[in-house]
């Protein structure tokens, strides 16, 4: 018969293997772009995430402050609208998920994204620096300015941040931050031709995934002992049961 321990131990390999679900929605905006697409807007359609596209500022803070969106992403290529920052910046307070392009971050921006802003401009090339968002994409990335008088920025990391992408010269491009919810991009996202579409559209998918739904943890060698008895567990549990029924 089925005891309180066998269903215990059976609920507990359920929560185990049980698959995730992606239901998450992406609420996405920029305010101008030069040449090709934005490649975070391509990157979006690539992950099949649910997402819905802004058409101005004013309706992009409207939607962004009406619904409990699961990221905001924002391509900053031309000027930022002051309400609209100050928005970004409460929504990264209070723990939401950004990833955010700025060609020229000011203000409160660097520190919000944990990040400093550096000297050097308009390096062309983009260096892996952590696999997690470079699957599928050979690295280096080169950048096509597509028009802009800046097309890319160097940064470097706070404290307790994670460097993505370098530039040429070892500044970072890419960092992580607010304990892997937001990614900035000190780099413009249409700065890319028919040579390194496919590129920069996998990197894109591949920085939305990584906010939305991050590698799970390598677990502790305790933790992972742990599982293995719950596993024996169940498995013994079976064998009981299964010899309970014949009898």
């Amino acid at each position: 018969m089925w005891n309180a321990r066998t269903v215990t131990v059976w609920l507990a390999l359920c929560l185990l293997i049980q698959p995730a679900v992606h239901s998450q929605t992406v609420l996405f905006w920029a305010d101008k772009n030069q040449g090709s697409d934005d490649a975070l807007l391509l990157g979006l359609r690539k992950t099949g995430y649910s997402y819905e596209k802004a058409y101005s500022y004013v309706n992009f803070r409207e939607r962004l402050v009406a619904s409990s969106w699961d990221l905001a992403i924002i391509d900053v290529h031309n000027l930022w609208e002051s309400i609209t920052r100050q928005e970004i910046l409460a929504r990264v307070s209070d723990g939401g998920r950004v990833i955010l392009t700025d060609w020229s971050p000011s203000g409160d921006i660097p520190s919000a994204f944990g990040f400093t802003v550096q000297t050097e401009r308009n390096q062309p090339n983009l260096f892996a620096a952590d696999s997690r968002i470079w699957q599928g994409v050979n690295s280096p990335i080169t950048l096509f300015d597509a028009g802009w008088t800046t097309f890319s920025r160097s940064i470097a990391p706070a404290q307790g941040s994670t460097v993505l992408a370098t530039y040429d010269n070892g500044d970072a491009a890419i960092v992580m931050a607010n304990d892997g919810r937001t990614i900035f991009n000190s780099f413009l996202d249409d700065t890319f031709d028919d040579s390194t579409r496919e590129a920069r559209i996998q990197l894109a998918a591949n920085e939305i995934k990584l906010v939305l739904d991050p590698p799970a943890p390598v677990p502790e060698r305790s933790t992972a002992a742990g599982m293995a008895a719950l596993l024996a567990m169940g498995g013994f549990s079976v064998v009981r049961l299964l010899r309970g029924q014949r009898a």
